[in-house]
């Protein structure tokens, strides 16, 4: 794990105020004092501020859903509202992978960084559930667009599901999680105004947990 990200996981600092430490000369990795921004910390690393050590909070996980309006990061200038504003600040979490500010429904937050990993690299393939939501009616014949695959910037884009609800709502699965490909796919297919809430994470479901709310939730409910 980089040193300035370290950092942040045990103590109240960002990871940018975890560089100006280190740039000041108050962060030491085995007694040797530290001036290289990219240090990845090992397990077996003893690293201090100011002489005094620091370790790793306990790992802590939520499920929340993301209401409309709210930025799936840690920190962003331009941002009114964060997710991470929706658990509570300590110990300090992050969003494991992206639900764009327009869209509602199921993330996961944790400072598990293992984790993390396992839930957003392409190589586990998770799978991902949505309900979408559309403004015009949605037919048998755009439902076959979508199953031949839209061709986006990063190759072809596919749903591994899809099934029509009704004319204006429609669920997908997909495990493919390129940035707002779901909107793009859609938007292809001449469907530029859609609503869409995640309902799932691999095992982790959604369920009747409201707009707003966390629960917290262990590794072994998603994967």
């Amino acid at each position: 794990m980089r040193i300035n990200r370290y950092i942040a996981f045990c103590t109240d600092y960002s990871r940018r105020g975890a560089d100006e430490l280190i740039k000041k000369s108050q962060v030491t990795v085995n007694d040797k004092l530290l001036d290289d921004l990219s240090y990845q910390v090992k397990d077996s690393d003893i690293v201090k501020i100011n002489g005094e050590l620091i370790k790793p909070q306990h790992f802590v996980y939520y499920a929340v859903n993301k209401p409309v309006g709210y930025t799936s990061t840690t920190f962003d200038n331009h941002a009114d509202k964060l997710v991470t504003e929706l658990v509570p600040a300590l110990p300090k979490v992050f969003p494991v992978g992206r639900l764009d500010k327009d869209s509602t429904g199921l993330i996961i937050l944790t400072n598990d960084g293992e984790f993390s990993q396992k839930i957003q690299h392409p190589s586990f393939e998770h799978e991902k559930e949505y309900i979408i939501i559309t403004k015009k009616p949605f037919y048998k014949s755009d439902k076959k667009y979508l199953e031949n695959g839209i061709e986006l910037e990063e190759g072809r884009a596919y749903f591994d599901d899809i099934r029509i609800i009704d004319n204006h709502k429609i669920r997908v699965v997909m495990h493919q999680g390129w940035k707002r490909q779901i909107r793009r796919m859609f938007s292809a297919i001449g469907f530029d105004r859609i609503e869409l809430c995640r309902v799932r994470i691999q095992k982790l479901h959604l369920g009747n947990l409201k707009e707003g709310q966390y629960k917290v939730i262990r590794p072994e409910d998603v994967i």
